[in-house]
């Protein structure tokens, strides 16, 4: 899995986001709905080059960010240079199938942006889900973001109709699981509870080629 992620962030760059410096749709949409100006301190579990950290970060935010990928942690600590956000985002390399390095209750907010659906066993699903719950405050979010079976790329990759529709990208060897709300919805709540429930679309460049993207968010909530 390493191997797949440094090879993507270093030569493949198949994944328009392993290149994007702006922040997620989502996470910018979420922000006008949920406010991040009383939180203090947030979790960015995948961050890839950091485009939603650092945009947390510029919000005030102290963020912890954890990536599998050395190359991808590298090009976030540039960044993170750059930007003079050095107080404010502690970089962590680390496999998101164990558990996090985090005391319970230690987050306002928890992203979880297109990682859930790379995990394909039942076992590591539930237990990332229970680290989220573990880590996150009560009254605290944990953001997350997958892509369903009509996306205009990841769609046409799916052979069959029938959940789990899983699908492997030629272009760089990257298995990922496509969900529809139902069955995305059904591993987070319970225990958290469901706020949001957002579908996007737009149109996105991958390799040279125009799509129709559809991405499906929402926004869960530990009780208090």
């Amino acid at each position: 899995m390493k191997m797949l992620w440094n090879y993507e962030y270093l030569e493949g760059r198949v994944i328009p986001s392993t290149t994007r410096e702006a922040p997620s749709h989502a996470l910018v949409l979420f922000e006008e709905l949920l406010g991040f100006a009383n939180m203090t301190r947030a979790l960015d579990a995948g961050c890839s080059n950091g485009r939603n950290s650092l945009y947390l970060a510029s919000l005030g935010l102290r963020v912890d960010s954890l990536d599998i990928s050395s190359v991808a942690l590298t090009e976030l600590r540039n960044r993170i240079r750059i930007s003079g956000l050095m107080d404010r985002i502690c970089v962590h390399e680390c496999n998101l199938e164990d558990a996090l390095p985090f005391k319970p209750e230690s987050f306002d907010l928890c992203l979880d942006f297109y990682i859930f659906c790379h995990f394909l066993d039942e076992r590591v699903k539930r237990q990332y889900v229970a680290e989220l719950w573990r880590v996150t405050k009560p009254g605290g979010y944990t953001l997350s973001t997958v892509f369903p079976p009509w996306d205009g790329y990841y769609g046409r990759l799916t052979t069959t109709g029938r959940e789990p529709i899983i699908v492997k990208d030629p272009a760089n060897g990257i298995v990922k699981e496509l969900y529809t709300k139902e069955n995305f919805n059904a591993w987070f709540a319970p225990p958290f509870m469901l706020r949001y429930f957002i579908k996007l679309e737009f149109e996105d460049m991958v390799q040279g080629k125009l799509y129709h993207r559809d991405i499906l968010a929402m926004a869960v909530q530990k009780p208090k």
